[in-house]
């Protein structure tokens, strides 16, 4: 939160549009790392308190102004939802005004952390199964991890995540080495 209020006290002389486009990408990280442990309702107390950052900043840029003219003027109606931060932006007289929305931290889904069973075995093949449908839900969900086209099992995702560090760190393959 210190980062979005950093962010936004940093820019009380840009526009509501340039604003919008350099807080949405730190509200989607953050709920993106968060949404496997936070709950709906944390999510809607940083929406409160970006509002409440918002609202002061709008105020400052339009000191004589009156809230009715800064609501109507920065917030908006989304869908069925009321009160809205939004940028506009008009690349050249006549253009039609492009409009940005602030993306809400509350409108993420919540996605919990599935344990394996504690009597799984991956190497049983009364098992076999259980992490078949394992895998087939993580390549659906968030879990899904680049791949390349290769159905990796648990063997050959250690080997390619040995050459992908060896790969960064420029080292010879500790593979080849233990004679893998």
């Amino acid at each position: 939160m210190e980062k979005l209020r950093a962010v936004i006290k940093g820019n009380k002389a840009t526009s509501a549009y340039d604003l919008t486009q350099q807080l949405n990408p730190i509200i989607q990280g953050w709920t993106s790392y968060h949404k496997h442990a936070s709950s709906k309702r944390t999510f809607e107390q940083i929406d409160n308190a970006i509002f409440k950052c918002l609202w002061q900043w709008a105020k400052r840029r339009h000191p004589d102004k009156g809230r009715r003219w800064i609501a109507e003027k920065y917030f908006g109606t989304l869908g069925d939802r009321r009160w809205c931060f939004f940028g506009e932006s008009r690349k050249a007289k006549g253009e039609p005004v492009t409009r940005i929305w602030l993306k809400r931290a509350a409108n993420t889904k919540i996605v919990r952390h599935v344990k394996i069973r504690q009597n799984a075995n991956p190497y049983d093949p009364a098992d076999a199964s259980y992490f078949a449908n394992r895998k087939a839900k993580q390549k659906q969900g968030r879990m899904a991890q680049p791949n390349d086209g290769h159905d990796f099992d648990a063997i050959d995702e250690l080997v390619w995540l040995l050459n992908q560090q060896d790969k960064v760190t420029g080292t010879a393959s500790r593979l080849a080495t233990r004679g893998v």
